[in-house]
């Protein structure tokens, strides 16, 4: 299918992103920049199970298995990189961008989408580093890139794909999981955890055909990745 996330511009970092700003199912969100992980307190017990989590006695912080990670190897007390903050999940900042080791938790059912992106603009000036060498190469082909009134550079177009990415398919109101027979599978009937990683390739183009070569880009996006070993518990 075509992708309908929409495209965040990280081309100043070298990346785009394939973003699903939807929150439904969502009960926790583990944000890495801010070292919190935002947790829905009606679901607290199911995020805390699914992200493998440890809960400090002492602090009340979550330690967190990272992509990768053996749920079952100890995370010692301070570790920077795994000791999160709880917090409530309304403290999220609505249009939260997600960073690369981003993770949440959503309740649904793991399916496999074929994603692609078909020429899709995305706004903002291009790395002044690339301008000049992708602008003489559409002068080249004969092309022209888009322009904004005054004759300035309005955007680069991107087009890739597909990808195969499994995610979790958000639960309708009511429901738990997805059911046999829908193109869904159930994880013990509870959701999954997803991590924001890099899915794949696309190329980046300065004719909004894309008829032009382009250069390579890396595509982050959401992808289901269970946690590895045991259940989460306190200690």
């Amino acid at each position: 299918m075509v992708a309908t996330e929409g495209l965040v511009d990280g081309l100043g970092r070298g990346w785009v992103a394939l973003t699903d700003t939807s929150t439904d199912g969502v009960i926790a969100y583990v944000s890495v920049p801010d070292r919190r992980v935002y947790v829905d307190a009606m679901w607290r017990d199911r995020a805390h199970f699914l992200l493998g989590a440890y809960t400090s006695v002492s602090t009340g912080h979550w330690r967190l298995p990272l992509p990768g990670d053996d749920a079952r190897a100890p995370i010692a007390p301070g570790d920077a990189d795994r000791e999160f903050d709880a917090v409530d999940l309304r403290e999220l900042p609505d249009g939260h961008a997600p960073a690369p080791g981003d993770m949440r938790v959503r309740r649904g059912a793991v399916v496999s989408a074929d994603l692609s992106v078909r020429c899709r603009r995305i706004s903002g000036a291009l790395p002044v580093e690339n301008a000049s060498k992708e602008a003489a190469e559409t002068a080249r082909a004969g092309g022209a890139a888009g322009t904004t009134a005054d004759g300035g550079q309005s955007g680069v177009w991107i087009s890739g794909g597909p990808w195969t990415v499994p995610g979790v398919r958000a639960a309708p109101a009511g429901e738990e999981g997805g059911r046999e027979g829908e193109g869904g599978r159930e994880v013990d009937g509870r959701g999954g955890r997803e991590v924001f990683e890099r899915i794949g390739e696309a190329h980046r183009h300065v004719r909004n055909d894309c008829a032009d070569s382009g250069a390579p880009v890396e595509v982050f996006g959401w992808r289901h990745e269970p946690v590895r070993g045991g259940t989460g518990r306190v200690r």
